[in-house]
C-alpha cells in the first residue's frame, strides 16, 4: 500500500500537542507554609490543618483537594495552594513534585523557573512518576533550558515508556524513525509505536504502527488489522489517517 505518512511528525505530533496535563503545582524548596488568612476550617476539618503543619503529607493533599475543588481561587488561596504543593513535595509526595515542576515551568502561580522545573521533574521521574518523565523530556526537547537537546531528552522518554506512558513510547518511536536523538532504527520505531498503540495512544502510535505493518511484504494478510489501527487514529482526530482509510478500503476483501 502507498499510504500517506505524516511529515515533520517529531514536532507536530510530539510532546507539545500530546501533553494535555493539568498544569498546577508549586515548588519543592521549603517544608513550611502559611495560611495566608485562608479559612481552611470552613473547607476541611482542623485535624487536616494541624496534620499538615506537622508533616502529614495526606493532610496537606487534603487541603490541596479542598482548594482545587473551588471554582475560583482568591489571591491568598492561590498562594496557599502553591505552598501546600511545596510542602507535600518536600514531605515525599512524588505526585506533588511532578506538579511542582510543571508549575515552575509555566509560571502559573510562581515566576517561571525552567531549571527548578526540570530538577523537580527529574526527581519525580526517578521516583516513578511517568508524567514527570514525559514533561522532563519535553523541557529538553523544546529547548527550554538552552538549545534543543533531543539526545538529553531520550533517557526521560525511555524511562516514561518503561513506566507505560503512551506518549513517551510514541515519541521514542518518532525519534528512532527520524533519527533524532537516536540512531535510525526501524525495528525500534515499530516496537515503540506498537507499544504506544497498545497503551491507547492512537493519534501517533496506532497510525505509525499501521504504516509499518502496511510496509511489510505480507501486508495483505494484515489488512483488516491495519484498517482497525488507522481507524482508531482517525477517530482520535488524525485527519491523515482518515484520508488513508479510503486507500486501505481498496485492499479489504468483500
Amino acid at each position: 500500500m502507498n499510504l500517506e505518512p505524516v511529515s515533520g511528525m517529531l514536532k507536530i505530533l510530539g510532546l507539545v500537542s500530546l501533553l494535555g496535563l493539568s498544569m498546577v503545582g508549586a515548588g519543592c524548596s521549603t517544608p513550611t507554609w502559611q495560611r495566608h488568612d485562608v479559612p481552611f476550617s470552613e473547607l476541611v476539618g482542623t485535624d487536616e490543618v494541624e496534620g499538615c503543619e506537622v508533616g502529614r503529607t495526606e493532610d496537606c493533599l487534603a487541603l490541596v483537594d479542598a482548594l482545587e475543588g473551588k471554582s475560583e481561587l482568591t489571591e491568598p488561596e492561590s498562594l496557599a495552594l502553591f505552598e501546600l504543593y511545596n510542602v507535600a513535595c518536600s514531605f515525599g509526595s512524588d505526585e506533588a513534585c511532578q506538579l511542582v515542576g510543571e508549575l515552575y515551568f509555566y509560571g502559573d502561580r510562581a515566576n517561571p523557573d525552567p531549571e527548578s522545573a526540570h530538577r523537580t521533574l527529574t526527581e519525580a521521574c526517578e521516583a516513578g512518576q511517568s508524567d514527570a518523565c514525559y514533561f522532563a523530556g519535553f523541557v529538553l526537547l523544546e529547548g527550554k533550558l538552552g538549545p534543543e537537546d533531543e539526545l538529553g531528552a531520550v533517557p526521560y522518554l525511555q524511562a516514561g515508556c518503561a513506566l507505560d506512558h503512551p506518549q513517551c513510547c510514541s515519541q521514542i518511536g518518532l525519534m528512532y524513525h527520524f533519527a533524532r536523538g537516536l540512531p535510525a532504527d526501524a525495528v525500534g520505531a515499530r516496537t515503540h509505536f506498537e507499544r504506544a498503540c497498545e497503551l491507547g495512544e492512537a493519534y501517533v502510535g496506532c497510525f505509525n504502527f499501521a504504516l509499518y505493518l502496511a510496509d511489510e511484504p505480507d501486508a495483505e494478510l494484515d489488512v483488516l488489522w491495519i484498517r482497525e489501527l488507522m481507524g482508531a487514529s482517525c477517530e482520535s482526530g488524525n485527519t491523515v489517517a482518515c484520508d488513508n482509510l479510503s486507500v486501505i478500503d481498496g485492499w479489504v476483501p468483500e
